[in-house]
């Protein structure tokens, strides 16, 4: 399958879900022939392995574990073909971690990894495997993008009026998600208002921002910036959930069952972001009716 950007754009880059050595996971393809060619295979390799890394590093996995698994490799010892950062195991994700830093530094060390050490040169597009914690979906999740794989239930089903249950599963999934995360232009608004950061965590990683609405979905109406609240992918859960909440005071709400998790450093604090425009601010009407909902 193509990998799907930050826009929902397929680019030229192919990845698939599989296994290696009994791991589960993605492999990214590698690229051959130069880009500016017609015939390229996947000439937008780096831009597809960037995206997989962010969507690695902002879903709160603790590492990266990454092998070089093209047809030459694939009869080496596992150690033999690991990317790893420079003097670790592994990738070790922190705040700083950057992620074309990271993407620039794999494709240095992959191509070092070959059968032949004292060969000149080295593909640095060489085909990888990076591990993932998680099921199929999870793992389709990060190839493309958080809203383009969840099945939705039929209580989700049925908040939305222009879904026919009668129809192809996969039709109405994907106007149930154009429905959560929101036509292009209401995010397109939602990260200018918000200056492309989460309301609540001041997150800026664009590929795991979406736009969030207030009082419920009910057509392209209610498409509008006021209605809206920029959120990183894990906080728009918790706020369809109830477990996040903001007031009218833009104060923001944890409720106690998150007590013991990270979410609770964001509770009884302001919104960390709050757009500059008064027209664009989130509004005291649908606010309200979230809260008494």
């Amino acid at each position: 399958m193509y990998i799907v950007n930050t826009n929902g754009q397929e680019i030229r880059a192919k990845a698939a879900v599989g296994c290696y050595h009994d791991m589960k996971g993605i492999f990214i393809e590698s690229r051959s022939g130069r880009k500016d060619i017609e015939n390229a295979r996947n000439p937008d390799y780096y831009e597809g392995l960037n995206i997989i890394i962010t969507r690695l590093i902002a879903s709160n996995c603790t590492k990266l574990d990454i092998w070089v698994a093209s047809t030459e490799m694939q009869n080496c010892d596992l150690k033999e073909c690991k990317v790893v950062q420079e003097g670790r195991d592994a990738y070790y994700i922190n705040s700083s971690l950057n992620p074309e830093e990271v993407r620039k530094d794999i494709c240095k060390k992959q191509a070092a990894i070959k059968q032949n050490k004292n060969s000149k040169g080295g593909n640095p597009t060489k085909k990888l495997f990076i591990r993932v914690e998680g099921d199929d979906n999870v793992c389709r999740s990060l190839i493309l993008g958080m809203n383009h794989v969840f099945e939705i239930s039929n209580d989700d089903v049925n908040n939305y009026e222009d879904i026919d249950l009668n129809e192809d599963k996969r039709i109405s999934i994907l106007v149930a998600i154009k429905a959560r995360r929101g036509q292009n232009s209401f995010r397109k608004e939602l990260m200018k208002a918000y200056g492309g950061k989460c309301a609540i965590t001041g997150c800026a990683v664009e590929g795991v921002l979406e736009a969030a609405h207030i009082a419920p979905y009910k057509g392209e109406h209610t498409n509008i910036v006021s209605n809206g609240l920029l959120l990183r992918t894990d906080i728009h859960t918790l706020f369809d959930l109830g477990l996040i909440k903001v007031d009218t005071n833009y104060k923001i709400i944890v409720s106690s069952e998150l007590s013991d998790s990270e979410y609770w450093q964001y509770n009884n604090i302001k919104l960390n972001i709050i757009p500059i425009l008064q027209s664009d601010c989130p509004s005291v009407k649908a606010l309200t009716s979230r809260l008494t909902a």
